[in-house]
């Protein structure tokens, strides 16, 4: 490989992690302003959780289409005005003057960041060789921990200024489009001929309907507990404002893009079915404790948990990058995706429903003992199903 060529790469994979940070944005820059939104648009705390389940609706559906689509064609036909939509929706939410409005409009940049999460990891395919992915999956892993460590805060600082003001980062995805148009744009499309049935052909695979589940938790206990409503936690015990509760979530993410980074290390101690189950154990305790605990000693739980979970997101991307050939990869990748988003689509309107029903003083500890209890669950699943397997 030539200077040049590995430059070209380099230059592309500096595109990759911008499309990964873009699928970030819109979740991780907006729970440190849900108090500050309740507030404004008056509403209970439990309906907060909407704002979160609308933006990642879309994608359970449209992300395997999409994924199909840029198999069939080319990564381009989805990307270009994927991003467009993401950016140009997102900035349209800060111009909401009613609760409404502001699902529409959420419901919308939805339908265009569906796509990002999925497709940033099939490029780490196209680009790199097999021997190359579990570095670079876990890099771009450590780049997505990373943002979603300054996204809160970034997010935080600005929802001082006001309600909306968050949203106005949406305008990130234009420059992205920029930058990948220039790096992409001599890339050939090379469409394939697959179809749905060998999409469906493989849900067959035991491991990979198997690791779906897992992953779909994972992200039901992430943002259907942690992200959305340790932000309520911490304003209704210890008075925190919007900047201060973006710090909690900055050290998750920083926790986080560290453990990344030693994936490749992780997997030859422990293998990736242990990844697996280390991450829901760790679930289980942090979430068990984080209500008896005061501000100081939050951050103890807060570490453990971005840790567990930002070294298995990479573990789980990796594997089914590599058992995945390459004239479907993007469809297997973004089904994988799809499943992810039915957890963060219903675990924040389930937890929200769960507290609607008890309306109690400590009606936030319910949400996170329940969610210390499905994580107890998976560890004990993941016990049971990944006994042998080495993924």
């Amino acid at each position: 490989m030539t200077k040049a060529q590995d430059s070209q790469r380099m230059g592309q994979f500096f595109v990759i992690t911008l499309i990964t940070l873009t699928s970030a944005l819109g979740i991780a820059s907006i729970p440190p302003a849900f108090p500050t939104i309740a507030q404004h648009f008056n509403l209970p705390i439990e309906k907060i959780g909407i704002l979160m389940g609308v933006f990642t609706l879309p994608g359970i559906i449209l992300t395997p289409i999409f994924g199909f689509l840029a198999d069939k064609y080319s990564r381009k036909v989805i990307l270009i005005p994927s991003l467009l939509i993401f950016a140009i929706a997102g900035i349209a939410v800060a111009s909401a003057t009613t609760f409404q409005e502001l699902i529409i409009f959420r419901l919308l940049q939805g339908i265009g960041v569906s796509p990002l999460g999925a497709l940033n990891i099939s490029l780490i395919g196209d680009v790199f060789e097999p021997n190359e992915r579990s570095k670079y999956t876990g890099l771009n892993g450590m780049v997505l921990s990373l943002g979603t460590a300054f996204f809160p805060l970034i997010g935080g600082y600005l929802s001082l200024i006001s309600w909306n003001t968050p949203f106005y980062l949406a305008g990130f995805g234009f420059l992205v489009l920029a930058l990948y148009y220039i790096y992409f744009r001599n890339t050939p499309a090379n469409p394939t001929n697959i179809n749905l049935k060998q999409i469906g052909e493989s849900f067959k695979d035991k491991v990979f309907s198997k690791i779906i589940i897992f992953n779909m938790l994972s992200y039901f206990l992430l943002i259907g507990v942690l992200f959305t409503y340790i932000p309520f936690l911490l304003k209704n015990s210890f008075g925190l404002q919007s900047n201060q509760i973006g710090i909690y979530l900055f050290v998750l993410s920083i926790s986080a893009a560290i453990s990344a980074s030693f994936l490749h290390l992780l997997i030859r101690k422990i293998g990736e079915s242990g990844i697996v189950k280390l991450q829901f154990l760790i679930f289980a305790i942090t979430l068990f404790v984080i209500p008896f605990l005061n501000q100081t000693l939050l951050f103890i739980p807060v570490i453990a948990f971005g840790f567990a979970f930002g070294v298995n997101l990479p573990n789980m991307q990796f594997w089914v990058l590599n058992i995945t050939p390459q004239e479907k990869r993007a469809s297997i990748v973004a089904v994988h995706r799809s499943i992810s988003q039915i957890g963060q689509t219903i675990g924040p309107i389930l937890m929200g429903l769960l507290m609607s029903k008890f309306l109690l003083k400590d009606q936030i500890k319910v949400v996170f003992h329940t969610g210390a209890f499905i994580a107890l669950g998976a560890f004990a699943l993941s016990l049971l199903l990944l006994r042998k397997e080495k993924f």
